[in-house]
């Protein structure tokens, strides 16, 4: 923080913290929201000033990898199969969900609302197939919330 003091001569002065003035914040500073700042002279100087900042939300940190993943065809024939660690979600803050996006999907592959494994059905055929994937991070009373759409490959073979 720079405290200038008013000065007919050369316009402002800065002021050396802790000499010239000394800061009292309000506490609670680590969340968003309005505080105030109370920046008292000392010494040479005299007067006192409140001021009030803001602290906003913060971007989301979120990352969102994916990772293709294959099936055998021998496994689908019988029963759906539940593909996981296909996507990886780091630094979320808030909850985190997922969306099939059906624009560019497959109807073959289903996707977990919570937990973001990928389902194949039940009679799926030998192939490779994609499946768009929103993944959403809700945000928290001090971060952003921020959604990422990625696309997945599953093999079956």
């Amino acid at each position: 923080m720079t405290v200038l003091y008013p000065n007919s001569r050369t316009g402002k002065t800065p002021l050396k913290a802790g000499t010239d003035y000394t800061v009292k914040y309000s506490s609670g500073r680590t969340n968003v929201g309005t505080y105030k700042v109370l920046v008292t002279l000392k010494g040479n100087f005299q007067g006192s000033k409140k001021v009030a900042f803001k602290i906003v939300r913060a971007s989301q940190p979120m990352t969102v990898s994916v990772k293709a993943k294959s099936v055998k065809l021998s496994a689908v024939t019988k029963e759906a199969q539940l593909v996981s660690g296909a996507i990886t979600v780091q630094k979320a803050k808030g909850a985190v969900t997922y969306q099939k996006v059906e624009k560019g999907s497959s109807p073959a592959l289903i996707v977990g609302k919570l937990s973001g494994k990928i389902k194949v059905r039940k009679g799926t055929k030998k192939g490779t197939y994609l499946v768009r994937v929103k993944v959403t991070s809700a945000g928290t009373r001090n971060y952003k919330a921020a959604s990422k759409i990625v696309t997945v490959k599953i093999v079956v073979k």
